[in-house]
């Protein structure tokens, strides 16, 4: 007889008796004899139906009442990274069918195992962990017909070092400027902390260049060139690195202009005002402008963007000037100094001096000397007429000689290198010098011869005749002799005669005789006056003279004398036996 056995394959999901499906097969076995079963391997977690019918040939009697068959899960495959620091990690399963719930059991070091899941139905577990060591998980399944796990068959080991990352530091320090490009940043301390890492990024860039990384709270940092650097830190240690400190903070390097401004200054001014000016430097934003009187101290004038200065109202002396380029970070070298001499035209006019006649045509100009005069400029004007240089030296003085009448006019000005300054009032003389007429320094005689046994004289007379002409002549019985005549001199309004009796010609003896003279003090011109000397009246055989000077004077209205002439008059007579 062959037995049939017939199977019904019910997976159990929730609770149990529940079927999900049913599966009949035909025979899955065949056994003869008197006794029968069938060994089953392989069965995936979940319910069996199983009944039975006996066989003969091809005839079967009814099948057996049918008898159930649960099984487990199987068993999960567990899985865990290979390490971790510091980190939280995952421990998770694979889920295997019919299983409703999985058990999760930790051993530290080998230790006891320690359930940390007692039911989930999720097939993985955080594990954040607090302490370093190895740990090995374990997963079992379970169903409504039980659990499939441990024996260590998915035991899974994962090796992790557990500690507390430092905060970040609660502050960073850093400059705001810097005209050197090195500077000093320091940090607050953050506790757990081993080391520190700070780094930099340029202006405004998203790069960042570590600058920094060991367990000091402060550090240097040196050449840095002109812009803004950003800078972060970090705390860290075995366990990791905390965030970088929020924000950063910013330094601002400036290097003060590495050269001097190129000057440009006048050599000198004749007015006390110039310009002084410098070109401009890179990086630089003000010039800081010094000045210098007459080798002093130095001042600064000015302190702006501008690159020239005007200056005004100096005066004389010598004026030194430097400047420098500035920024923010400083200022740089100054520039070699220039020099300007300031030398202004004499200010004032000297103070002149001059007589207010003269009746000799020689005299003294002179004046007073003038603070940063070199020479003087001397002119005459003659009787109103145009002006004349006479002399431009550094004389505060001049001779005038050699002058006829008339008015002298006369102004000077002080000078120097730079120019002339004011002229003086103008001072005048009147000059009246005499102009003799032609009689002066002359000689005149007349020798008269008297006839035998007669008598005569000899005059030598000088006379005006219509206010305007002079002569001066001899006269003798019957006739004169004109010796000079010419004009009155324009000016005369007065005339005085002086006679001084010299003496006897030589061979002669004196002959006595008078002088006439109405005119011994000034009388007028227009009177026509007429002076003379008369021998006195001879006869015989005897020579007889006389000599006199005759001295002219004519005056102006003014009584200053204006022509004086002298001259020597002899008047001699002989006669026959």
């Amino acid at each position: 007889m062959v037995s049939k056995v017939k199977m019904a394959n019910r997976e159990c999901k929730g609770s149990k008796g529940s079927r999900a499906s049913e599966l009949r097969a035909a025979s899955v076995g065949n056994r003869s004899g008197s006794a029968a079963n069938k060994a089953l391997s392989g069965k995936a977690g979940g319910s069996y139906v199983y009944q039975v019918e006996g066989c003969v040939g091809t005839t079967c009697g009814g099948w057996t009442t049918s008898a159930t068959l649960g099984v487990r899960p199987a068993l999960p495959a567990v899985s865990v990274p290979s390490g971790t620091i510091n980190g939280t990690y995952t421990v998770s399963w694979t889920a295997p069918a019919t299983a409703s719930a999985y058990m999760v059991q930790e051993s530290l070091n080998g230790g006891a195992w320690t359930t940390i899941a007692a039911s989930t139905a999720a097939n993985a577990i955080s594990r954040p962990g607090t302490t370093s060591g190895s740990y090995t998980y374990q997963v079992a399944a379970y169903n409504n017909y039980g659990t499939r796990g441990w024996a260590g068959s998915n035991a899974v080991t994962v090796d992790t070092t557990y500690g507390v990352v430092p905060t970040a530091p609660a502050s960073l320090t850093v400059p705001a400027s810097s005209s050197t490009g090195s500077a000093t940043l320091s940090w607050s301390a953050s506790s757990l902390t081993t080391s520190y890492a700070l780094q930099q990024s340029n202006n405004g860039g998203t790069s960042w260049t570590g600058v920094y990384n060991g367990s000091g709270t402060s550090t240097a940092v040196s050449g840095l060139a002109n812009g803004s650097y950003i800078f972060q830190v970090q705390a860290c240690n075995t366990y990791g690195c905390s965030p970088w400190i929020a924000g950063g903070a910013t330094l601002v390097v400036t290097h003060p202009p590495a050269t001097a401004p190129s000057l440009s200054v006048p050599a000198s001014s004749a007015s006390g005002s110039y310009t002084v000016s410098w070109g401009g430097v890179s990086g630089a934003t003000t010039y800081t402008l010094q000045e210098q009187v007459n080798g002093g101290i130095w001042a600064t004038i000015q302190t702006s963007s501008a690159t020239s200065k005007a200056i005004s109202v100096k005066g004389n002396g010598t004026y030194g000037y430097k400047v420098q380029a500035c920024n923010v970070g400083g200022c740089g070298p100054w520039s070699i100094a220039g020099t300007t001499t300031v030398l202004l035209p004499p200010s004032a006019a000297p103070s002149l001096s001059v007589p207010a006649t003269s009746s000799t045509g020689s005299y003294t100009v002179s004046w007073g000397g003038v603070s940063g005069a070199t020479s003087y400029t001397l002119q005459e004007q003659v009787n109103g007429g145009g002006w004349t240089t006479l002399q431009a030296s550094g004389s505060t003085s001049r001779s005038i000689s050699g002058k006829t009448s008339g008015t002298y006019s006369y102004r000077v000005q002080a000078c120097n290198a730079s120019g002339c300054g004011p002229w003086s009032g103008v001072s005048s003389i009147l000059a009246v010098v005499p102009s003799p007429i032609a009689i002066d320094g002359q000689s005149y005689q007349e020798d008269y011869f008297i006839p035998a046994k007669q008598t005569g004289s000899v005059a030598m007379v000088f006379a005006i005749y219509n206010g305007n002409t002079w002569e001066l002549h001899s006269a003798v019985p019957g006739a004169t002799h004109t010796k000079a005549s010419g004009t009155v001199p324009p000016s005369a309004a007065t005339v005085r005669f002086t006679w001084t009796y010299v003496g006897i010609p030589s061979g002669y003896q004196d002959a006595g005789g008078t002088v006439t003279n109405p005119a011994s003090s000034p009388v007028t011109v227009s009177s026509n006056p007429s002076t003379q000397y008369l021998t006195m009246t001879a006869s015989g055989g005897t020579p007889r003279g006389r000599t006199y000077q005759l001295k002219v004077d004519f005056f102006n209205a003014a009584g200053t004398n204006i022509s004086s002439s002298t001259c020597t008059l002899t008047a001699m007579t002989e006669s026959g036996a």
